[in-house]
């Protein structure tokens, strides 16, 4: 039951809605105070959170579960935690008591200290443009590879055109025109592309290895 849990990537809104869910599978509402579920998160008027606000969880799980069989602490945007304030959660982090469940959200991993990151159990969700459907207006040369992963995932959900039509479009999207890059695309992607237009390849793992292969723009 005890565990670090850190989610990174997509939206701020796709981000709460994963936590949402996790909080709402413990049994808890997140719209409802409850005393077994402590909702971090940054003061009206400030810019960042805090030592003094981050060792609340530390008080928060130093008590057992009053009405539940767990306790669950959620930092809704843990990208604004101070260094100072992240250092005084690694302890918790690394040992949290068996009944306990600390759940951190932020916009990426790299927002966080390495160390903070090493201890949690981490997630990467689809990009916000991505969820959002909007297939061509976000850097994939920018993406964790948590984020990567997440988007051959959902992308392979498509069908086969549209996927063409994604890594023609967006893996040549600082070209003036993405349709005029494509006599120009380096040869591992018009090989990528001809397989996949001709062969039964599973698009899971082709999306995946594409995204890892290509670290900046192709044009």
């Amino acid at each position: 039951m005890a565990g670090s849990i850190l989610l990174s990537g997509g939206s701020k809104k796709t981000r709460w809605e994963q936590a949402a869910a996790l909080v709402k599978s413990y049994g808890f509402s997140p719209k409802k105070e409850h005393p077994d579920l402590f909702i971090l998160e940054r003061e009206e008027g400030k810019k960042s959170i805090g030592i003094a606000e981050a060792r609340k969880i530390g008080l928060f799980l130093r008590e057992k579960p009053y009405a539940k069989k767990v306790k669950v602490a959620v930092v809704k945007e843990a990208n604004l935690l101070t260094d100072e304030a992240q250092a005084s959660l690694l302890k918790i982090l690394e040992e949290p008591p068996d009944f306990a469940l600390i759940v951190l959200l932020t916009d990426k991993e790299g927002s966080l200290l390495p160390t903070v990151v090493s201890r949690c159990q981490r997630t990467g969700l689809v990009p916000a443009a991505v969820s959002d459907g909007e297939l061509n207006s976000y850097n994939l040369f920018e993406l964790t590879n948590e984020e990567r992963f997440a988007l051959a995932a959902k992308l392979a959900q498509q069908d086969k055109a549209d996927i063409v039509d994604f890594v023609e479009g967006v893996l040549g999207f600082d070209c003036k025109n993405a349709n005029a890059c494509k006599a120009g695309l380096p040869a591992k992607l018009e090989t990528f592309l001809k397989d996949f237009r001709e062969a039964n390849v599973a698009a899971k793992f082709a999306l995946e290895y594409l995204f890892l292969l290509h670290k900046r723009p192709l044009c």
